[in-house]
């Protein structure tokens, strides 16, 4: 009767820590799924801004705005830009992602900069500013590159 018991015991033990490891792998799923999702939506927003940010300034060389407008239309992407470099502080990554995340980060920052560079050289013709500008660009597409690389080795095989 006693060997009963404690069979029973074990059996019950082994059950209930495969039940919270099953429970543990599902939450983290759901944890790096949500944390995948949210990286997804900024990285998607930015495009978006940036867009936009070529489109005004298309409108505004094929003279269907002033150059009044286009620079409250410029200032208004810079303020968003920011809105949406903030987000990249919310993210909660899973183990092993955090490098990516911030190579996201410093890549969307870069382009920003870029991007500020850009409007300077539009309102004042400086070419070191456009120049700057470039190199921000290039500086940008290298940090997403990292980014993308290391998450990728990140998710593993």
């Amino acid at each position: 009767m006693k060997v009963g018991i404690i069979i029973l015991l074990v059996v019950a033990a082994i059950s209930a820590i495969i039940g919270l490891n099953q429970y543990w792998a599902e939450e983290t799923r759901q944890q790096g799924f949500i944390f995948g999702n949210e990286l997804q939506q900024i990285q998607q927003d930015v495009r978006d801004l940036q867009t936009k940010f070529y489109a005004d300034i298309d409108i505004w060389e094929e003279g269907q705005i002033s150059r009044t407008e286009l620079q409250e239309r410029l200032q208004f992407h810079v303020d968003e830009f920011h809105d949406v470099l903030t987000r990249y502080d919310t993210l909660e990554p899973p183990d092993g992602f955090a490098g990516a995340v911030e190579l996201f980060r410093l890549s969307s920052q870069a382009q920003l900069e870029s991007d500020e560079q850009y409007i300077l050289w539009i309102t004042t013709s400086d070419e070191s500013a456009k120049t700057r500008s470039d190199l921000q660009l290039k500086e940008s597409f290298d940090l997403e590159m990292s980014a993308l690389a290391e998450y990728n080795q990140a998710k593993g095989p």
